[in-house]
């Protein structure tokens, strides 16, 4: 994994910049359990079920921007906006299609 930022919370997400790939993550936190499983599959495989980076998160999900965007808080926020949007509309939308197949 690159250079990275120090976590950025944007609404209810969380989100960290990648300088080396010029990728912004929406990040996670993992539970105990996901460490756990993380532990039990590397032992078992030899490499990780998750991936957690040095920071101790979990990339979720990741899109390009340019640093000079990251770096301009206004651009970074207006990109963040309709990426958070985004995210919400596809979550609405599995979970409505999950209430209709199960």
């Amino acid at each position: 994994m690159g250079r990275r930022s120090r976590v950025c919370k944007f609404r209810n997400k969380l989100f960290q910049y990648d300088f080396d790939k010029c990728m912004v993550y929406w990040v996670s936190k993992p539970t105990k359990y996901i460490l756990e499983d993380n532990e039990e599959w590397m032992s078992e495989h030899g490499y990780p079920l998750f991936p957690i980076n040095e920071d101790g998160y979990m990339d979720v999900k990741g899109i390009g921007l340019s640093e000079m965007n990251w770096k301009d808080k206004e651009a970074r926020n207006e990109y963040l906006e309709m990426w958070c949007d985004e995210l919400d509309e596809e979550t609405r939308i599995l979970a409505k299609e999950y209430e209709l197949w199960g």
